[in-house]
């Protein structure tokens, strides 16, 4: 493939635009209800595969034709803590 053709397609990817609601789950969390610092890849997880479907296409089918995202660099800067809250006490 080309550099430049490359170029447009990464620069083409950068350009759209995703979001995904994620609900923490209550075995993510600490005993004070904050996300572990682990399960945030996950997360991440979740929002790829909410990625690759807004470009209409499954995962499972890629990865069948040999098609693999491999993670080369994770940096996360926290914020702040994701937590979970039950209203039922």
């Amino acid at each position: 493939m080309s550099s430049e053709k490359e170029k447009k397609i990464i620069d083409t990817l950068l350009n759209i635009e995703d979001f995904k609601e994620i609900e923490v789950r209550v075995d993510d969390t600490d005993l004070m209800q904050v996300v572990h610092g682990n399960k945030y890849l996950n997360y991440f997880d979740d929002g790829f595969i909410s990625f690759i479907t807004k470009l209409n296409k499954n995962v499972g089918e890629l990865t069948r034709k040999g098609i693999v995202f491999p993670v080369r660099k994770v940096e996360i800067e926290y914020l702040n803590s994701a937590t979970f809250f039950n209203d039922i006490v």
